[in-house]
C-alpha cells in the first residue's frame, strides 16, 4: 500500500506519526509518504533516515498556503490517508479532494461527538477562568464542532475510518458510530532499538513523563512524600520530570516545589528548554526504572482519563519496555497488567516508594514483564491486526 501521513500543526503528534511509521514499514510491502513541515521533518529526521528509500517526507514551505500545500496530496496516488491532528485547519482539510480514503484520529472522544448544550456551555465557562484569548475559547465552543461534523462526513463518505488509540476508547466512540467504522493505532509502539540504561542506576529513577502542568498531574503530593521522607529518600530515590513546562497551567510553581528539593539534596532531572528532542526524550526514558501515572483522572465533569481522553503514560511504558506505577481508577490496557502496580491515595504511593526500594527485586520483576508485555505492541504486530481487523 501507498501510505499518506499529514502532521502540519505547528506542536503537532510527532511521536504518533513515529508509531504510524514504524506500523506501516514493518512490511516491505508498503510506501510511507509523510505530509509536514521543517519542524516535522527534523523532529523525525532519524526515523526518516533509517526508512531512507521507504519513507517521502514531503515539507511544505514557510510561505505556502496550507491549502496549496494539501492539494498536492492528490497527485501521490495514495491508498488512504491519516490525518493525524485535525485540528485548527478544519476548513482547509474539508475542501481538498485527497482522492482517497481519510483516516481521521480522534484524540478526545467529547470533542468530536458531544455536542450537548450542557457540554458547550461547561467548556466556555470553564476555558475563560484558564485563557486570555477569548477568541480561540469561543472557536473551540462554537466554531470546531461544526467542522469537526463536516470533517466526520467527509471521512465516512470516503470509506475511510476515524482512528482512536486504544480499544477502551474505541468503545466509547463505538456509541456514536459502527464498530467497523473505527480503527485502532496506539499512540507509541515498542522501540526494540532502545537500550535498557537503568541498569547503571545507583537509585530507583522514578520518570514522571508529559508536560509539566499542575492541571494535569498531581506534583504535590509525590514531593510531599519526597520531602516528608527526606532523609531516607534522598540516596535511594531520583525523579525525572520528563517533560516541558507548561507556564498557563502553573508549571512553573512546579519547578518552583522542584528546586526547594533539590536545594535539600533530592536529585530531580528538570528540563527547562521549550522542546525535547525526540531522540534525546527516548534516552532519558531509557534510564528509567519505573514510570509513574500521577494524573489527574477526572479531567473535568466529562472527560476522564483512559475513558473519553488517552493519557501517553501507558504508551510511554510500552515505547520504552518500562513497569508502570498508577493511580487506581485508571483504565490500563489487559497486556499491561503484570508489570503495572496501582496505588489508591497518596500514602499508600508513599509505602510502595519504600517497598521498591527495599526489595529491588520486585522491580527486576516488573521490568521482565514489562518486555514480555511491550512485545504485545511490536509494529509487525500492530499491523496484522490493522491487515485483519
Amino acid at each position: 500500500m501507498r501510505i499518506g501521513i499529514i502532521e502540519i500543526m505547528p506542536i503537532g503528534h510527532y511521536t504518533l506519526v513515529d508509531s504510524i511509521i514504524r506500523i506501516f514499514t514493518s512490511t516491505a510491502d508498503n510506501t510511507v509518504y509523510l505530509f509536514t513541515h521543517s519542524d516535522g521533518q527534523t523532529v523525525l529526521q532519524n526515523l526518516l533516515q533509517e526508512n531512507k528509500g521507504r519513507v517521502t517526507s514531503v515539507v511544505k514551505s514557510d510561505n505556502e498556503a496550507i491549502s496549496i500545500f494539501l492539494s498536492k496530496v492528490q497527485s501521490y496516488k495514495l491508498d488512504r490517508v491519516y490525518i493525524v491532528t485535525p485540528e485548527k485547519y478544519f476548513a482547509e482539510i474539508y475542501r481538498t479532494n485527497f482522492g482517497t480514503s481519510l483516516y481521521t484520529f480522534i484524540h478526545n472522544i467529547d470533542e468530536w461527538f458531544n455536542s450537548s448544550f450542557l457540554y458547550r456551555s461547561y467548556h466556555l465557562v470553564h476555558e475563560f477562568k484558564f485563557s486570555l484569548v477569548y477568541i480561540y475559547v469561543l472557536k473551540r465552543t462554537f466554531l470546531f464542532p461544526y467542522w469537526r461534523k463536516k470533517i466526520l462526513s467527509k471521512t465516512f463518505s470516503s470509506g475511510g475510518k476515524i482512528v482512536v488509540l486504544n480499544s477502551f476508547l474505541k468503545s466509547e466512540a463505538s456509541k456514536f458510530v459502527e464498530s467497523h467504522k473505527i480503527e485502532v493505532i496506539p499512540f507509541s509502539v515498542f522501540d526494540r532499538n532502545l537500550p535498557d540504561l537503568s541498569i547503571k542506576n545507583k537509585k530507583l529513577r522514578i520518570c514522571i513523563p508529559g508536560i509539566i502542568s499542575a492541571i494535569r498531574r498531581d506534583y504535590h503530593s509525590v514531593f510531599s512524600i519526597v520531602e516528608k521522607n527526606a532523609d531516607y529518600f534522598r540516596d535511594r530515590i531520583e525523579l525525572d520530570l520528563l517533560g516541558t513546562i507548561s507556564v498557563a497551567e502553573n508549571g512553573n510553581n512546579i519547578v518552583e516545589d522542584a528546586e526547594k528539593l533539590i536545594s535539600r539534596g533530592v536529585t530531580i532531572h528538570l528540563y527547562k528548554s521549550t522542546y525535547i528532542p525526540l531522540k534525546e526524550y527516548d534516552e532519558f526514558l531509557a534510564k528509567a526504572d519505573i514510570i509513574l501515572g500521577n494524573m489527574r483522572i477526572q479531567i473535568d465533569a466529562y472527560s476522564a482519563y483512559g475513558k473519553t481522553k488517552d493519557s501517553g503514560i501507558p504508551y510511554t511504558m510500552i515505547r520504552a519496555a518500562k513497569p508502570g506505577i498508577m493511580k487506581s481508577g485508571f483504565t490500563m490496557f489487559n497486556e499491561l497488567l503484570s508489570s503495572t502496580v496501582f496505588f489508591t491515595d497518596y500514602s499508600d504511593l508513599e509505602d510502595l516508594f519504600k517497598k521498591l526500594v527495599d526489595q529491588p527485586r520486585i522491580v527486576t520483576t516488573l521490568k521482565k514483564e514489562a518486555v514480555k508485555n511491550s512485545r504485545y505492541f511490536d509494529p509487525s504486530v500492530i499491523y496484522k491486526q490493522l491487515s485483519t481487523g
